[in-house]
């Protein structure tokens, strides 16, 4: 009894009729019971004991050591209530008390309040609770969010998809533009050529030809005709100029490279003061014959800005194929400009050639630079991949 008395828990024993025989001064504080009140009476009314939840009673942990001889435990969610009606929440074993041939003396109860244990229990369950609620509404939020944001994904998705079929329209048209523009100006260069050119040429033919019928006699009449044929010969030769500016036959008859070289000579009887110098490596086989067109559209729109433009004395044309791409190059040592500035002037001649030359790069598969600064000269660079 001593040592029972002396531990720290609540204890209980009972005789193997299961009636309380001992009670500790913990066990009389925590059932609300003295020993002298207790005694002899039948365990179960002073450990009466039921399920916190169903508040059924809860199996006698006395009359199952008895019946068993075994260590028995409470179940989860017990509660005492004491002789005032209060309930405590316990954590309990029995165990048998034998004697030395193993008979069944009695039972010994060893219980502990946990009340302050099962409430912060409960507080920390509602704590779970909260927390989960708040995770579920954050979750539920957040997949709100992640299906608008999905749904403006989607949204941007379907309309770079619009905008890519835009460009791609918008760049087929432009190609088809271009090409139908070079083909009319390849049948108003013929007709010109076959009408106009004819016309003029017969002309002046036939002024000769009365020339030389013309009688001596006649001073005025030869002297009429002879000032006639310079201006029918300069109207020739500027019908040839319109006609080779808006589709040099050279270039569909022998190629582009040879038009480079009919061009520069052109360009330089016209302006006599710029130097052109020609580095072409590069066979006219190795130019596909859709790109011919464009190589000579921007020579032609770079060498007529050179012209207006630069105040240049040099020109460097270098057209190659180098790895796997044709490079063409137009190099001068004008005067240079900032083209930050030129492709914010909307409208100007300069402004529109250089936009010009960039369509006409990029929309043949190309890739297309400029690099110039005041007083540095202008270098431009068009590359095709192979």
């Amino acid at each position: 009894a001593t040592t029972l008395a002396s531990i720290g828990d609540a204890v209980i024993a009972t005789d193997a009729d299961g009636r309380v025989r001992f009670m500790n001064a913990v066990a009389e504080g925590v059932t609300g019971w003295t020993l002298s009140e207790a005694s002899q009476k039948p365990v179960e009314q002073v450990f009466n004991i039921i399920n916190e939840h169903t508040r059924l009673e809860v199996e006698d942990p006395v009359a199952k050591v008895i019946e068993t001889g075994m260590i028995a435990g409470l179940a989860n969610h017990t509660v005492l209530i004491r002789k005032d009606g209060r309930e405590v929440a316990i954590d309990d074993s029995g165990a048998p008390i034998k004697d030395e041939t193993g008979k069944i003396l009695g039972v010994v109860l060893i219980f502990r309040d946990i009340s302050e244990r099962r409430q912060a229990e409960k507080e920390l369950q509602r704590y779970r609770d909260e927390l989960e609620l708040l995770v579920q509404e954050r979750t539920h939020e957040l997949e709100l969010i992640n299906e608008e944001l999905k749904a403006e994904n989607d949204e941007r998705l379907n309309v770079e998809i619009e905008l890519r079929e835009s460009e791609n329209h918008l760049r087929q048209l432009s190609t088809e533009l271009m090409n139908a523009q070079e083909k009319e100006r390849r049948r108003v260069s013929q007709e010109i050529h076959d009408s106009i050119g004819s016309t003029l040429a017969a002309t002046k033919y036939k002024v000769e030809a009365a020339l030389s019928q013309a009688s001596n006699n006649n001073l005025q009449t030869e002297a009429a005709l002879k000032s006639v044929i310079p201006v029918i010969q300069g109207a020739i030769d500027e019908t040839r100029r319109i006609q080779m500016n808006l589709r040099p036959a050279i270039l569909d008859d022998l190629g582009i490279l040879a038009t480079i070289g009919w061009f520069c000579r052109q360009y330089g009887s016209t302006y006599s003061a710029i130097c052109i110098r020609q580095e072409i490596d590069i066979k006219e086989e190795e130019v596909a014959d859709s790109l011919k067109t464009i190589v000579f559209r921007v020579l032609q729109e770079a060498m007529n800005n050179i012209a207006k433009h630069s105040k240049a004395s040099e020109v460097l044309l270098h057209i190659s194929k180098i790895e796997r791409a044709i490079q063409f190059v137009i190099r001068d040592n004008g005067q240079g400009f900032d083209p930050s500035e030129t492709h914010s002037r909307n409208g100007t001649t300069r402004g529109l050639g250089l936009v010009s030359m960039r369509e006409r790069v990029e929309l043949s598969g190309g890739s297309y630079t400029i690099e110039s600064s005041p007083g540095a000269g202008t270098v431009i660079r068009a590359s095709w991949p192979l």
